[in-house]
């Protein structure tokens, strides 16, 4: 499959999958408007507070539900609880505060950089600065974790779930991309946007995808995929991050029916934009956070579920060509590399599932191969990891 080619499979996938719509209802006006942050400046000293968004307090009244926190370097809150994680778990409590509780929502789950609450589905997600892969648990206290769930080429520093269309999306700011995967399983697409400015944070309302870009702006994306992406809706946005900062660090952004919200890391604020975008009416101190925020995150109503999830996606195994072309390998091996993944797939178009998986089993192998010498090791691990989930889905006896 030549160049030319493998964009319009590309493209014809990315809308294949976008075309998988989950039908909910509109988010009504919420009663309240508070919006939500994590920090995590010291081991014992992390904190969750709140603000009333439509304050016109001047400063905006802070409100502490937590302290003492061991870790809340992520964060994320549904209709009920307010989620956030430390050192090796998930914890969770009332939106209303309260006393820290005794014991971890779930554990075992590494260093979450970032976390994203399915409330529909009742997952919570995250992203492990450790292994660069993102692990998820269903909403049951001391639940068995997926601690690999799959990987993403790279450590992702921002998780968001978009009801409209059915994804969970993150950042990867390492290659300044933009993944996603269907909530309801499949083939991650690695790729799905790529040379952008940068990729910290990420959130998303019922039409649009948007991003931290850094330093100055946030980018935005249709959902649909109607029109190309636009890296600089919002210009002046104080996004950036201290130049101390490891280059996965989250950017907290949050949106509503009016605003943009980010966390501001150079004055430990919380900035806030007119959703139409611009450099009209940005605030960088919009609240005073004190502390340096971490994640940020608005409440959200009770939603109606929307009945069962569209079913998966047929299993594909070109989409695997994208993480190759993604890495700027050695042209002879990328060609090796492609051709067996294209052979693959044209064994399982042709229904011989067989081929299919030998044409897997030949990628990985040369994959292994070449761990530590012409592809990086962290990189190696997680091309097999994607080619192995989709063997494994079509349940292909791998040696």
């Amino acid at each position: 499959m030549d160049g030319r080619s493998m964009l319009r499979f590309s493209r014809r996938v990315t809308f294949a999958l976008a075309a998988l719509a989950i039908a909910i209802p509109a988010i009504a006006g919420r009663a309240d408007a508070d919006i939500y942050w994590s920090t995590n400046n010291a081991p014992g000293q992390a904190t969750v507070s709140k603000a009333d968004v439509t304050s016109t307090a001047n400063p905006i009244p802070v409100t502490p539900l937590f302290g003492g926190l061991v870790g809340a370097s992520a964060m994320a809150v549904d209709a009920t609880y307010v989620y956030w994680a430390s050192p090796n778990a998930i914890w969770r409590a009332p939106l209303t505060g309260g006393s820290v509780p005794q014991e971890p929502f779930i554990t075992g789950v590494f260093n979450a950089n970032a976390l994203a609450v399915d409330r529909v589905n009742q997952y919570v997600y995250w992203a492990d600065t450790n292994s660069g892969y993102i692990g998820r648990a269903p909403l049951v206290q001391n639940a068995v974790a997926q601690p690999r769930y799959f990987s993403t080429l790279g450590v992702a520093s921002g998780l968001a779930i978009d009801y409209a269309h059915g994804y969970l999306y993150w950042t990867q700011p390492s290659n300044r991309l933009i993944g996603r995967i269907p909530l309801a399983g499949g083939t991650p697409n690695l790729t799905y946007l790529t040379g952008l400015l940068g990729a910290q944070g990420i959130t998303v309302d019922s039409t649009y995808l948007y991003w931290a870009n850094g330093p100055l702006t946030i980018g935005r994306a249709p959902l649909d995929g109607s029109s190309a992406p636009d890296p600089d809706f919002v210009s002046g946005a104080q996004v950036a991050h201290r130049s101390s900062a490891p280059t996965y660090a989250p950017t907290g952004l949050a949106v509503d029916n009016s605003y943009i919200y980010w966390a501001n890391h150079m004055a430990f604020t919380i900035g806030r934009a007119p959703i139409t975008g611009g450099s009209a009416n940005i605030n960088n101190k919009f609240i005073y956070t004190l502390v340096d925020p971490t994640a940020i995150a608005l409440d959200v109503p009770k939603l109606t579920s929307p009945g069962p999830l569209p079913p998966a996606p047929p299993v594909q195994i070109a989409p695997l060509e994208l993480g190759v072309q993604s890495l700027a390998l050695p042209h002879g091996l990328e060609r090796a590399l492609l051709a067996k993944l294209d052979a693959g797939q044209e064994a399982l178009d042709a229904g011989d599932l067989d081929g299919a998986c030998a044409r897997l089993q030949a990628y990985i192998n040369q994959v292994d191969a070449q761990s530590g010498k012409k592809i990086y090791s962290a990189s190696a691990d997680g091309l097999i990891a994607h080619a192995t989930a989709v063997a494994n889905s079509l349940r292909c006896d791998l040696e």
